[in-house]
């Protein structure tokens, strides 16, 4: 089964041990740093230089430096290894302490050693972060995680064989889940997750709040979501991209369950699945940015009844068996796609109220400012993006145009910000059309999507350019950070 040798720490570890509990918080970062490296064939763990483990098990190193590292540690791991057959009857997995880091600096933990093998996991233990990992072979979860608050992944690849009875990507509850669940975790960042292969869901959570994930993306899922969210309070996702997630099932690529409220996701990209976005039952509050669905097998957007509350403000679903599926007894739905509002509460424009004044709109992706370039005064003046230099050419007064509608006017000028089919964004005089009118639609990290309101799509950089000059033009939206834009007051 394997076979090691795990030393006793030295006096030096035992003070610094005994230092960080005795109340010495700048000593913790800076003194506790371990290493996990292959020599010759064999595993090596080291804790601020002195050596804790020698064997062939790759995670029996990694348990040696976290057990022999203090709270707050980063452990780096070095090579890319495999878990071996499970020594014991319970799961076998590298289990971080509290606060600590695991770095894999992009190596792969390949699971090989039965239905028990969990790449990491841990129960009731707060502030793991978990970075640049790549998980392959069989795992029963990929990452799994019961009871822990303020835990943080990213960079987190997952290719599964999908021979696992449970064979789940990454799972994340509290201790006892259920509806209203009062057993409950906080504090979920994900930043960027990868899954392909996993039986059931990609990435799941229960009972959790506070979740904010920046992208997921999944694909050949046959029987699970691609993001599953139970019972979730606080939650704010920005994108999420499935394809062929619920082959041999019913479930989405996104999909809000068991009492979720007032899930927020920015952008859902869905294909080949058997739906895209999945509203349940007693899920209330949910808003959906935009959805881009194309060959749903059940239907692209579905509403289940009960559901209250629910808005999708703009989006594309073509070659689906229904392109949206609103149930009997869900009340308060917009759904709005294609160029057409379905539901019973589309009485509303879109988009957030906005205070009145002056701003700097600073695009996302490459911190320039807009601006009208050359600090033109004409009318048909093209606009771009440039670094700040202060100019009045690169301030925007907004002002409320009623229903959640807004006019952006050039300071410099005068002139206001104009879209039509022939000359795309530019600045003209003001007319009082609808070609004149944004609305704004806020992200996760605070920032805007600036919808016209006569087109829809949205304001943004051309390709996605990070250069000095680059047009800014409206565009099909597409949940890119070019396309998003902070509002910075005068």
């Amino acid at each position: 089964m394997g076979s090691g040798r795990i030393f006793q720490p030295g006096i030096f570890l035992v003070f610094i041990i005994t230092a960080v509990g005795a109340g010495f918080p700048g000593l913790r970062a800076a003194a506790s740093t371990g290493e996990v490296f292959l020599r010759d064939g064999v595993w090596r763990a080291t804790v601020n230089g002195e050596e804790f483990y020698e064997g062939d098990r790759m995670f029996d190193a990694i348990n040696t430096a976290c057990e022999n590292a203090a709270p707050g540690a980063t452990i780096n791991i070095r090579e890319s290894g495999e878990s071996g057959p499970n020594p014991g009857e319970g799961v076998y997995a590298i289990r971080p302490l509290e606060h600590q880091t695991l770095d894999f600096h992009g190596n792969t933990v390949h699971c090989n050693g039965g239905d028990l093998v969990v790449a990491v996991a841990r129960d009731r233990t707060d502030g793991i972060t978990v970075l640049n990992l790549r998980v392959t072979g069989n795992p029963r979860y990929g990452l799994w995680f019961r009871g822990c608050n303020d835990l943080t992944l990213d960079n987190i690849t997952i290719e599964h064989t999908g021979e696992s009875p449970v064979g789940l990507g990454i799972r994340v509850a509290s201790m006892s889940t259920g509806r209203d669940s009062p057993d409950r975790v906080s504090g979920l960042r994900i930043g960027t997750v990868t899954v392909s292969g996993t039986r059931t869901h990609a990435v799941e959570t229960f009972s959790v709040d506070n979740i904010r994930i920046d992208r997921v993306n999944a694909s050949d899922i046959p029987l699970g979501s691609g993001l599953q969210i139970n019972d979730g309070r606080d939650v704010w996702i920005r994108s999420v991209y499935g394809e062929r997630v619920a082959t041999e099932s019913t479930y989405a690529t996104v999909r809000f369950a068991n009492v979720t409220r007032g899930a927020r996701i920015d952008y859902i990209h869905s294909r080949g699945s058997a739906r895209g976005f999945y509203n349940m039952g007693n899920v209330n509050g949910a808003r959906v940015g935009y959805v881009d669905i194309a060959d749903s097998r059940v239907s692209g957007v579905s509403i289940h009844r009960e559901a209250n509350d629910v808005q999708v403000f703009d989006g594309v679903v073509v070659n689906s068996n229904n392109d949206v599926d609103i149930w009997d007894g869900a009340t308060e739905v917009c759904i709005r796609v294609n160029g057409e509002a379905h539901g019973d509460a589309c009485g509303f424009e879109i988009g957030e109220t906005v205070a009145e004044g002056v701003y700097r709109l600073v695009a996302r992706h490459s911190g320039r400012v807009m601006e009208v370039t050359e600090a033109a005064v004409r009318s048909e003046a093209s606009v771009r993006q440039a670094s700040d230099t202060g100019g009045d050419h690169q301030h925007w007064r907004v002002e409320d145009a009623g229903g959640n509608r807004f006019r952006l006017q050039n300071v410099e000028s005068g002139q206001w910000l104009t879209v039509d089919t022939e000359r795309g964004l530019h600045l003209a005089e003001e007319d009082g059309n609808r070609h004149q009118n944004f609305t704004f639609i806020r992200t996760m990290g605070g920032e805007y999507r600036i919808v016209p309101s006569n087109t829809g799509g949205t304001v943004e950089v051309t390709e996605g350019s990070t250069d000095e000059g680059a047009p800014v033009r409206s565009g099909i939206y597409q949940g890119a950070s070019h396309q998003q834009w902070r509002l910075e007051p005068r």
